[in-house]
């Protein structure tokens, strides 16, 4: 759960704060999609990337639950949840429009991360509140200030580099989001958040199956070639072992036998 937040709650930061960069990246390629257009979209992604902590942790609660043999809880939650989502929906969408149905989204979201967090505390007791608030709290900080870090690296894209074109569009986004990495990453470090080394382990380890994987196919194909190559080695043996054979062998000379003499001839 607390590795989960850690990824997830910087990533819904910086989506926040690149929601307009990114749509227009995605987005605006001819005129039937404007400004505008990106803006409005850029409003229900806000409310939208507020609820993904939330379904983030559901997620692992979930798994918790399938561990512990028990699926009906989750299902029970997930159609209170599906429902306060349809009724959220409903009432929301007269006043506050498409920003109504993301926040619904999110509201719903969060009640089922809430609901399975306290039927699991019900069903194993402390679930180390303090720890995961601690974590929770400097991931947080670490977040924040990520955003903004984020947010002055891509008005600053915008004013040296413009955003007329796509390649602009990019450098903005790509920077952005690898300056957020990086400054996030030495955070978490010098706050000696132990989130930060449980992903680093895990990339390690996919790197090194992905690694390993390479080397078993490359010594498949080599197996493979040795294999095609051993018959016709073979057969260019046999046939040289079979002609030394024959020259070997011994030459008969089969005649052919002596026809008899008759009468006449003998006298």
């Amino acid at each position: 759960l607390r590795t989960s937040l850690f990824i997830i709650l910087p990533a819904a930061v910086g989506m926040i704060v690149l929601r307009e960069p990114i749509i227009r990246l995605l987005f605006e390629f001819s005129g039937r999609f404007t400004s505008y257009d990106t803006f409005i979209c850029g409003q229900a992604l806000f409310w939208y990337c507020l609820g993904l902590p939330g379904y983030s942790a559901t997620f692992s609660l979930i798994r918790v639950f399938y561990a512990l043999q028990d699926t009906k809880t989750p299902i029970i939650v997930s159609v209170i949840a599906i429902v306060l989502n349809a009724v959220l929906s409903f009432i929301l969408v007269q006043p506050l429009q498409h920003i109504g149905l993301a926040l619904a989204y999110s509201i719903s979201g969060w009640s089922q991360c809430a609901l399975l967090a306290w039927a699991l505390r019900r069903r194993l007791g402390d679930l180390h509140g303090r720890h995961i608030a601690a974590s929770l709290s400097r991931t947080l900080i670490g977040a924040v200030a990520m955003g903004a870090v984020v947010w002055g690296v891509s008005r600053l894209c915008a004013a040296t580099l413009g955003v007329s074109d796509k390649m602009s569009q990019l450098l903005q986004v790509g920077g952005s989001i690898a300056v957020g990495v990086l400054v996030f990453a030495a955070l978490a470090w010098l706050m000696k958040m132990e989130e930060i080394h449980i992903v680093l382990d895990i990339f390690g380890r996919r790197l090194r199956r992905r690694r390993l994987k390479q080397k078993t196919a490359a010594a498949g194909e080599t197996a493979e070639e040795i294999k095609a190559e051993e018959p016709s080695a073979n057969a260019g043996e046999t046939v040289e072992e079979q002609a030394e054979e024959t020259v070997e062998q011994p030459t008969e000379q089969t005649e052919a036998p002596a026809e008899p003499h008759s009468p006449e001839e003998n006298e």
